[in-house]
C-alpha cells in the first residue's frame, strides 16, 4: 500500500513519536532513581540506629565498668592491670605497691619483668593458663601463683582477665583484668593443714622422764616428735628437760618437780612452751605425776594449747579493734554512746541468746521506728532469726541465698519492694540489708524495714546508723564467741570432756542458792571408781586412763539436760541433780551404777576386769552451804565404799563421823 504522507510528514510524526517514548521513559527511570534513593536512605537511617544503639550500650558498659573499678578501689586487696600485648607493656593499679611492698618505681612494667617476680614452681602453670586463653582455649585467664614481696617472702596472689581484640582485627591487642591478694587466705588454710595434721596423729603427748637431774626423756609416744616439728620417727627419747623447754619456763618447771619429787601420786599443772624443730616454740598444758612405787619416774600429758594462747591473743586484738571502731563512730555522740553500752552488755553476756535478748530489748532505741531482725546461721544453707523488734520483718528461717547482702557481700537497699530480698515481707517504703561476716556458724546478716518514705537526710543518717549498728554487731558478737569459747575450754576436763573441778566449785554455790531460793530439791552424787589403783598397778596408767574415760561416757549420756557432770579427783566424779531429791536420784543412779558394771572396758587388745562404781547420794538442806552439802555425799560415798562397794548410799544422820 502507498502512503499518502510526504517526507516531511512522516518525519514529523516520527519525530513527535520519539519524544512521547522518551518522556515516558524518563518518567519511568525517574521513578526506579526515586525508589532506590528512598531505599538507600532508609538502609541509612537503619544504620544510624543501629550505630547509636552501639554506642548507647558501649556508653552503658563504660559507666559500668566504671562504677566497677570505684568499688574495687574501695578494696585493698583488689587491683586491676592492663596488658598490651604488641608492646608488652603492663600496667598495674596502685594497689599493687601495698600487696607487694616497694615504691611505685618497683612496679613490674612489662610482662617478662612480672614474670621474674613469679615462683619458679608456678611460672609453667601461670604460661600454660596465659597461653591457653590467647588460644581460645579458655574463656579467660585464671591463675593463682606466689610473687616475691618486696621483704623477699613470697606472696599468693589470684590473676584473673580477658582478651580485649580492637574493631576489624582478627586477633587481641591487649589483657585487662585484676589481681586479688590471697596471702592471709593461703595462710590460714596451711596452719588449718597443719592443725588438722597434729589432730590426727593425736593431740596429747605422753611421756616419762627420769626424777633425778637432768630429768631424761624415757620414753615418749609418737606424735611428739610431728607436733614437735622434726620428721616423723625421729628419736627424742635421751634428750634433756632444758633441750625441750623455753629456758625462761624451765626454772618453775624445776621448782615444780623439787616440790614432788618423791612422793608417788603427787603431781601438778603449769603452762609451757616446748621448742620445735624450726626454733619456734608451741604452749602445752603441762600435767605432771610422780608414777612408780618409789617415785622413780615423772609421768607427763602434755595437751598443745598454742591455738587456744593464739584465741585469746585474738580476743584481746579484737577487743581493741571493737574499741577503735566505736570510738572513730561519725555519729551522734547519744547514739554512739548507746552503740557503745550495747558492745560492752554483748561482750559480757553469759551466752549468745542473752545476747540476741539484749539487742532486740535496745534496738528500738538504737533506730526509732524502724523494725528489725538479726539473721544468723543455722542449718546449712540457712540462716535463723535470733532477735526482732518491730512488725516481724522476715520468717524465722530461710535459705541465705534469698538475701541479696549476703549473696553480694555487702549491704542491699530497696525502694518499694523494688528489687528486695525474697525474704522481706510486704512492700515497705524502705528496706536494707547489711552482711554480718565472720561469726562462728556462718555469716549473718541485719534486715531493717521503714514502713513510710523518708527524706534524702533522714534516710541517709539511718543508713550510716545501720552500718555503725551491724559493725559493732560484728565485733561485739564475735568477742562474744571467742570470750564463750575459751570459757568452756577452760571448764572442761582434757581426759573426759566432762566439766573441771573449777566449772563445780564455782557452779555449786550458784545451784545451791537457787534451789533455795525456789525451795526447790537438790541432790549431789559423789562417784568413786572401785579399786582403781589396780587397774592402775596391774595394767598401767593408760589402762586406768581408759576406765575413767569409759565411766565418763557413761556420766556424759546419764541423766537430764540440765544436771552437770563434773571430774572433780583423778577417779572420783560427781553429778549435780537439780529439781530432784534425794530418793529420786538414788533410783535413776541405780540404771548408771548397773550400766557401768555391764559394760566391758577393752585396752590394749584385751578385756580389762568388770568395772564398778560407789556412789554417795546427799541432798541440799537449809542451813547447810556447798562445803557441807559435799562433806555429806563424801561420807555417803565412805559408806558404800565400807559397805562393799559398787552400791549406793543416801546420807543420813547416822553416817555423821
Amino acid at each position: 500500500m502507498t502512503s499518502d504522507l510526504s517526507p516531511g510528514l512522516w518525519i514529523g510524526a516520527f519525530g513527535a513519536g520519539f519524544g512521547l517514548l522518551a518522556g515516558v521513559g524518563a518518567g519511568l527511570l525517574g521513578r526506579a532513581q526515586r525508589r532506590r534513593l528512598g531505599a538507600l536512605q532508609a538502609a541509612q537511617a537503619e544504620e544510624r540506629a543501629r550505630l547509636e544503639a552501639q554506642r548507647a550500650e558501649a556508653l552503658r558498659r563504660r559507666d559500668e565498668l566504671q562504677a566497677y573499678d570505684e568499688v574495687l578501689a574501695l578494696n585493698p586487696r583488689v587491683g586491676h592491670f592492663l596488658w598490651s600485648l604488641g608492646p608488652d607493656r603492663l600496667e598495674l593499679s596502685p594497689h599493687w605497691t601495698p600487696m607487694i611492698g616497694g615504691g611505685a618505681e618497683d612496679r613490674p612494667a612489662s610482662m617478662d619483668a612480672l614474670r621474674l617476680r613469679i615462683h619458679p614452681a608456678d611460672l609453667d602453670g601461670f604460661d600454660e593458663a596465659l597461653n591457653a586463653h590467647l588460644q581460645h582455649r579458655q574463656p579467660v585467664f585464671d591463675r593463682e601463683l606466689r610473687l616475691q614481696h618486696a621483704l623477699g617472702h613470697w606472696h599468693w596472689m589470684h590473676w584473673q582477665g580477658k582478651a580485649v581484640t580492637p574493631p576489624g582485627a582478627e586477633v587481641p591487642d591487649r589483657i585487662v583484668g585484676h589481681f586479688y591478694d590471697l596471702h592471709a587466705q593461703k595462710l590460714a588454710e596451711e596452719t588449718l593443714a597443719s592443725d588438722r595434721r597434729l589432730f590426727d596423729s593425736g593431740p596429747v603427748i605422753v611421756a616419762s622422764l627420769d626424777a633425778q637431774p637432768p630429768y631424761r626423756l624415757r620414753s615418749v609416744s609418737a606424735s611428739a616428735a610431728e607436733a614437735l616439728g622434726h620428721p616423723r620417727g625421729s628419736k627424742l627419747v635421751g634428750r634433756r628437760l632444758d633441750e625441750l623447754l623455753l629456758p625462761e619456763d624451765l626454772p618453775p618447771v624445776l621448782e615444780d618437780l623439787g616440790a614432788v619429787l618423791g612422793q608417788p601420786g603427787a603431781s601438778f599443772q603449769r603452762e609451757v612452751r616446748l621448742r620445735l624443730a624450726d626454733g619456734g616454740s608451741h604452749w602445752h598444758s603441762l600435767h605432771a605425776v610422780i608414777a612408780g612405787s618409789e617415785g622413780q619416774t615423772v609421768r607427763a600429758y602434755l595437751l598443745d594449747v598454742e591455738r587456744l594462747k593464739q584465741a585469746e591473743r585474738e580476743a584481746a586484738r579484737q577487743a581493741g579493734e571493737l574499741q577503735v571502731a566505736v570510738e572513730h563512730l561519725t555519729l551522734s555522740q547519744g547514739y554512739a554512746e548507746r552503740l557503745r553500752e550495747l558492745s560492752e552488755m554483748i561482750q559480757f553476756a553469759a551466752s549468745e541468746a542473752e545476747a540476741h535478748e539484749l539487742l532486740a530489748a535496745r534496738g528500738p532505741q538504737l533506730l526509732p521506728g524502724w523494725s528489725a531482725a538479726l539473721m544468723l546461721g543455722g542449718l546449712a544453707g540457712q540462716v535463723e532469726r535470733r532477735a526482732a523488734w518491730g512488725p516481724v520483718p522476715a520468717a524465722a528461717v530461710q535459705g541465705s541465698a534469698e538475701c541479696w547482702a549476703l549473696r553480694l557481700s555487702k549491704p542491699h537497699a530497696a525502694l518499694h519492694g523494688a528489687g528486695a530480698c525474697a525474704h522481706v515481707e510486704g512492700r515497705p517504703a524502705h528496706s536494707l540489708c547489711l552482711p554480718i561476716p565472720g561469726l562462728q556458724g556462718g555469716a549473718g546478716v541485719l534486715q531493717l524495714t521503714y514502713a513510710d518514705p523518708l527524706d534524702a537526710d533522714r534516710l541517709r543518717q539511718a543508713e550510716a546508723r545501720a552500718a555503725a549498728l551491724a559493725e559493732t554487731l560484728r565485733l561485739s558478737l564475735s568477742n562474744l564467741q571467742l570470750r564463750l569459747s575459751l570459757q568452756e575450754q577452760a571448764t572442761r576436763d582434757w581426759m573426759t570432756g566432762l566439766y573441771n573441778r573449777r566449772h563445780f566449785e564455782e557452779l555449786l554455790p550458784r545451784e545451791l542458792n537457787r534451789a533455795l531460793r525456789a525451795a526447790e530439791p537438790l541432790a549431789l552424787a559423789m562417784l568413786d571408781i572401785d579399786h582403781f589403783k589396780t587397774f592402775n598397778d596391774r595394767f598401767g596408767h593408760e589402762a586406768g586412763d581408759e576406765v575413767i574415760r569409759c565411766v565418763a561416757r557413761h556420766l556424759a549420756d546419764f541423766g537430764r539436760p540440765y544436771d552437770s557432770r563434773c571430774r572433780v579427783g583423778g577417779e572420783e566424779l560427781c553429778i549435780l541433780m537439780p529439781r530432784i531429791a534425794a530418793a529420786e536420784a538414788r533410783s535413776r543412779l541405780e540404771a548408771l551404777r548397773g550400766q557401768i558394771a555391764a559394760s566391758p572396758v577393752h585396752h590394749a587388745g584385751r578385756e580389762l576386769p568388770p568395772v564398778t562404781v560407789s556412789i554417795g547420794v546427799a541432798e541440799a538442806a537449809d542451813g547447810g552451804g556447798p562445803a557441807e552439802l559435799m562433806r555429806r555425799a563424801d561420807l555417803a560415798l565412805y559408806a558404800a565404799k565400807r559397805g562393799g562397794r559398787d552400791r549406793i548410799v543416801v546420807w543420813t544422820p547416822e553416817h555423821v563421823g
